[in-house]
């Protein structure tokens, strides 16, 4: 089976769109949603939508869970324009969609892989930790229980691997999991619609079950024409261009 895994969409629809699209011409089987649906961007209904009327399966990220959590129950740890951007995204988010959202899993488990938007440090939403190195990676280590796992949050397209009481991190190429050694995997899939690696295309991954091989894949898209949708009337009052980085 060949897996297209998605992660940190961000309310944009055009690197969506791109991305689906690479997926489907790679002839993926299924493809998967590691959360963050919404947030920063500006279509967060067209992008559920789009995940709904392509049955693309989906868990919730931290974005998914604040633009849902319209009393401020939560403490929302973020930065000002993703705060401004997640506020707007709740006025134009109906209750129909809303419902969808907080149905979503924090995590899930699919072909006998776990998957789960931040770290299997925490899956409860109370927190959502990053795995950036050797050591955040620890915690996810001792609680994962598949040899292969597949988390968002990030961002960026890394590898992780932990053997012998070793942990060992690279960027995300093209990679072979050896069947012979005593390992377990994390996979970083990038960011579809937000990447922060000084790449701008939209990232994902494909994970082929039958020779254990992952791709690390990316795809252009129309930055400008996402852009120009922040000059919309009701649009609020932000930089887009620090929230997606242009081809420039």
């Amino acid at each position: 089976m060949r897996i297209g895994i998605i992660s940190d969409i961000h309310s944009n629809l055009e690197a969506l769109q791109a991305i689906y699209s690479k997926l489907e011409e790679a002839k993926v089987d299924r493809i998967v949603c590691l959360g963050d649906i919404v947030g920063y961007g500006p279509d967060p209904v067209a992008c559920i939508d789009f995940l709904i009327d392509h049955k693309i399966k989906s868990i919730k990220g931290n974005h998914d869970v604040f633009a849902i959590d319209i009393t401020r129950k939560l403490e929302w740890n973020m930065q000002k324009t993703a705060e401004i951007m997640i506020l707007w995204s709740q006025k134009k988010i109906d209750q129909k969609r809303r419902d969808w959202l907080d149905k979503l899993p924090l995590q899930m488990k699919y072909a006998g892989i776990q998957m789960v938007h931040a770290s299997m440090e925490c899956v409860t939403g109370e927190y959502w930790p990053y795995i950036l190195d050797q050591s955040t990676a620890q915690m996810h280590f001792y609680l994962q229980e598949s040899r292969v796992a597949f988390c968002g949050h990030l961002h960026i397209p890394l590898l992780f691997s932990a053997a012998d009481g070793n942990i060992k991190m690279q960027v995300l190429k093209r990679k072979k999991i050896p069947q012979k050694i005593a390992a377990k995997f994390l996979i970083s899939v990038g960011s579809v619609g937000q990447p922060r690696d000084m790449d701008w295309r939209a990232a994902a991954a494909i994970y082929n079950t039958e020779n254990n091989t992952i791709d690390s894949i990316r795809t252009e898209y129309d930055v400008d024409a996402v852009l120009a949708k922040f000059r919309r009337p009701g649009m609020p009052n932000v930089n887009p261009e620090r929230i997606f980085r242009s081809r420039n």
